[in-house]
């Protein structure tokens, strides 16, 4: 078989001189070689285009990545913020707490000075003291041994509550 570069590479078809029967079978070669060649060429040209694909794909996945890491950044900081946030709320809520419920104890007391009856065993002026003034440091649950320098402004409202109630002074002081 010969072949000639002529037609762009491709096999050219035997002479006559080879055999009578042999030109077809050449030239079935010839268009099957043609044939295979063509398949290759589209095997490698749709390799080349999924290739292409997936390198699109892939810059598309890397930017929706980075987009997603952004966004997990801004919502992280955010959710610092609102964590500290939330601590300070649950701070400012305990103290509200404590102070509704001094403010409940002075309420319930004056209600017995007021009333000038007893209740839980509180009776007359010393029972009065014993109840506002529970220790030297101590008036109605009020700690004041904590960091402040004098007493609170819900133990000055008890002793001036109680003074104006009972028209005098309690514990020594007005």
């Amino acid at each position: 078989m010969q072949h000639s570069s002529s037609s762009g590479g491709r096999p050219a078809a035997s002479s006559g001189s080879e055999g009578s029967g042999g030109g077809g079978i050449d030239e079935k070669k010839r268009r099957r070689m043609e044939s295979n060649r063509e398949s290759a060429r589209r095997s490698r040209q749709k390799k080349q285009q999924h290739l292409d694909d997936l390198i699109r794909e892939m810059g598309r996945l890397k930017r929706e990545n980075e987009e997603f890491s952004k966004k997990i950044g801004e919502f992280s900081g955010e959710f610092s913020g609102k964590n500290a946030q939330n601590r300070v709320l649950r701070a400012e809520k305990e103290r509200l707490v404590r102070r509704l419920e001094s403010l409940e104890s002075i309420i319930e007391i004056a209600k017995v000075v007021k009333g000038g009856g007893s209740t839980n065993n509180v009776n007359g002026e010393e029972g009065l003291e014993k109840f506002f003034k529970v220790g030297p440091t101590l008036w109605v649950g009020l700690d004041v041994k904590s960091s402040r320098a004098g007493p609170s402004e819900d133990e000055h409202l008890i002793k001036d509550k109680v003074g104006s109630l009972r028209g005098g002074v309690v514990g020594g002081v007005h």
